[in-house]
């Protein structure tokens, strides 16, 4: 039943990161709604949840941008498994370690996307988006986080979650 519901998540992630989030940007910086999510459902679900659904919200997001196909999956594979890998160490019940997990993890993505578009040979406003909005589309994406862990345990079961 969480695969269904899961495929949900990462098809409606789909829908409003193209049609909405991407074209609104909030101080000059972008949500990324598919780092939240997939920081959520690794801590939430462990480290093989986190890292494939981070694959698969990556692979969707590579192949609607068009850009090199694997970059965005194997970053946000990285993500999923890395806060997957910290539900051991953190408190399920609690959202703050998870947004401190998303800030981190989109500093991490913005820092090793910028580093393998330069290895592609691919330009990208490295510099001009080093100067803010990087770190105020991390805090944007803290706060999402804090909404989408809230709606997460809602909507998906957690065997054990209360024990």
């Amino acid at each position: 039943m969480n695969r269904l519901r899961l495929a949900l998540i990462l098809f409606v992630n789909m829908i409003l990161q193209s049609a909405f989030f991407s074209r609104m940007p909030v101080f000059g910086a972008q949500m990324n709604l598919s780092i939240p999510i997939v920081v959520n459902i690794g801590v939430l679900m462990g480290p093989v949840p986190g890292s494939l659904c981070g694959a698969i919200a990556g692979l969707l997001e590579d192949i609607q941008t068009g850009r090199a196909l694997g970059v965005r999956a194997l970053l946000y594979f990285f993500i999923g498994y890395f806060a997957g890998s910290m539900q051991k160490h953190v408190s399920r019940d609690d959202p703050k370690p998870a947004m401190a997990i998303t800030l981190i993890s989109t500093l991490f993505f913005f820092l090793s996307n910028a580093f393998i578009s330069r290895i592609l040979s691919v330009t990208t406003g490295f510099l001009l988006y080093l100067r803010g909005p990087v770190f105020i589309e991390a805090v944007l994406n803290a706060l999402i986080g804090f909404l989408i862990y809230k709606l997460l345990k809602r909507f998906l079961k957690f065997p054990g979650l209360y024990r």
